[in-house]
Order: C-alpha cells, then structure tokens, then sequence
C-alpha cells in the first residue's frame, strides 16, 4: 500500500514539474508557403486556347520547423485571325519558405525564389498580348504583445520583382504596399519600422513575369528576409580586449535613452587606465580620465537612432616615456522609440 502511495505522489510531482511548452506564436491558419503561375492571351483578334489551369501550391510554414520548399508551373498558347499567328508562353519557379520564433516573439522570416518565363511567337508581332509569369508567396500573421522594430532585407536581380503587403491592426501601424524589382538589375533594399502591440498579417512574394506580343523570355532570383528586434537589444554583442577595464551593456536602456558602460571596480585595473574614450559610429561623446573604479559614463541615445558603440580604454604607460597602449571593445544597440 505505501509503495502504491509513494508511485502515485512521484507521478504527481512528476506531471507537476513538466516543462511548459510556449505558446506558439504565429497563427498557424495565416502562416503559409504559395507557389503559382500563370499563362493568358489578350486581344481584339487574338484567341487564347484552352489549357487545363494548374492550381497553385499551398503549403503550411511551421513555427521553428524546417525550410519549405514548392514549385509550380503553367504553359499555354494563343493564335491571331492570321493563320500564322500563333505564340506560346510557359513560366515556372520555385520557393522556399521558413519562419523562427524565440521568447514569445517573431525572430525572422525567410523567402527566397527562382523563376523563368518564355513567350515564343510565330511572327514578329502577334495580335496577341502574352503574359506568363510564375512566383512565390510567404503569408505570416501573428500577434504582438510589445513593441518590436521589423528589419526587411529585399534583393532582386534579373526580371524578377517583389511585392509586400504588410498591414497592422488599429493597434500597430505596418507597411502598405511596396512593389520593387522586374527591371533586370541588381536591387537591394533595406527597411526599419517600428511595430507596437497589436495583430499583424503580411504577405512577401518574389515573381518572374515574361510579357509581350513577340518573342521574349525572362529570369531572375528574389529574396526576402525579415527579422525582429526588441528595441534597446544587442544586435551585436560586446567585444573586444578593452572589457578588461570596462563593461559594455547587454542592452540600451529605452527608459533612460542611453547606454550606460560601467568602468572596471577592481582598484589594480583601474589605476591602470588612463582615460576612456566613447563613440558612437565616428563621433566621440564621451572622453573619461582617470575614471574611478565602477564609474557609470552614460551616453544619450536620441530616439529612433540605432547604434553603433566603440570604447577607446587608454593605459598609463608602463615606463616613462613609453607610447601608451589602448585598448578597443565594440558593440551595436538596436533603436529605442
């Protein structure tokens, strides 16, 4: 009896003590991978022939999961009133899609694609308008609980394009639209916005369109990637052989606007020092000599700015006379608002 009593407590505490699984963050019914294409054949004297349509490709993105990757394709054709005028078109591309998230919060999200299209024509001009195009799309939606900033890394080259579609609720304003790409060069674009709590959707696509009424073909690459940065974070963390003397934050204060370096409290190492030197990107803001031990320099931040911080530590020279030696430790800080 008291061995059944004891089994049945340590499976209690056991069921008790299990580890918490977090709360999934993007909404699973929004979050997806799409792959489509397209073919049609416009005109007043151009008839376009029945093709069976391919239906696009849907797949779902799992939080943290494995990259995703779908493909489709689309061909057809279409004639003129002039028994020579016939053309055909044919697109396919392939995409792949995957989403992160850690601490209850979105971290990033990936896109990329690669397409072609082709249209061939029997004659110079055709009646016919050809459009044939094929991409993919990656659909996220989530909810945020705090303020975070969106980092939104586009490339394009060839033909090929991008659009997004970014959007809040009343309580977080996002992106409208943004169309960019499709003229055969080489882009990239970068973008910051601040995202306060509330409920987002966004839609992030890269397609390849060849389009015409003689023969032309197209290809191209895109790429989107997102990622999600609390304000104040480290976005790249302290370094460097000057945090013997001093310590850089793990963060920026976004209470204070600053960021606060804390000198060295051990007396050996801070009789060493002869002054502190602060930067942020290439201005000085801040020069500290013979600092005491656990000094706190504050710099100011004005919001909005990231930032990117360099501490000078100068040592007293070891003999008169001698060259002083100075030491350098590095570290950015993402925005504050």
């Amino acid at each position: 009896m008291r061995r059944h009593l004891v089994a049945a407590v340590a499976a209690v505490l056991a069921v008790g003590t299990a580890p918490a699984v977090a709360a999934p963050v993007y909404n699973d019914a929004q979050t997806k991978l799409y792959a489509s294409a397209s073919f049609s054949a416009d005109g007043v004297d151009c008839t376009e022939d029945p093709v069976p349509a391919t239906p696009s490709q849907t797949a779902p993105l799992a939080e943290n999961g494995a990259t995703v990757t779908l493909s489709d394709q689309q061909s057809g054709s279409g004639h003129g009133t002039a028994p020579a005028d016939k053309v055909t078109g044919s697109a396919s591309a392939t995409g792949s899609g995957k989403v992160t998230a850690a601490g209850g919060l979105p971290r990033s999200f990936d896109l990329s694609v690669s397409g072609q299209a082709a249209i061939t024509s029997q004659q110079a001009t055709s009646a016919c308008e050809v459009r044939a195009g094929a991409g993919a799309e990656i659909a996220i939606g989530f909810v945020l609980s705090q303020s975070v900033y969106l980092h939104l890394d586009i490339e394009t080259s060839g033909q090929a394009s991008n659009e997004i579609s970014f959007n809040g609720s009343a309580g977080g304003a996002g992106y409208g639209y943004v169309e960019l790409g499709g003229n055969g060069l080489r882009t990239e674009r970068h973008f910051r916005h601040l995202l306060t709590p509330g409920t987002y959707q966004g839609y992030f696509g890269g397609r390849v369109e060849a389009r015409g009424s003689s023969t032309t073909s197209a290809v191209g690459t895109s790429m989107v990637h997102g990622t999600f940065v609390v304000p104040g974070a480290a976005t790249t963390a302290p370094a460097g052989k000057a945090l013997k003397y001093l310590t850089l934050p793990a963060a920026a204060s976004c209470t204070s606007h600053g960021i606060d370096t804390v000198v060295t409290s051990k007396k050996k190492r801070v009789g060493q020092i002869k002054q502190v030197e602060l930067f942020l990107g290439d201005a000085r803001v801040q020069r500290v000599k013979h600092p005491k031990k656990g000094a706190t320099v504050h710099l100011p931040v004005a919001a909005g700015d990231a930032s990117e911080l360099r501490a000078e530590v100068t040592l007293e020279p070891k003999t008169k006379g001698k060259k002083p030696k100075t030491l350098t430790a590095t570290a950015s800080y993402e925005a504050c608002p």
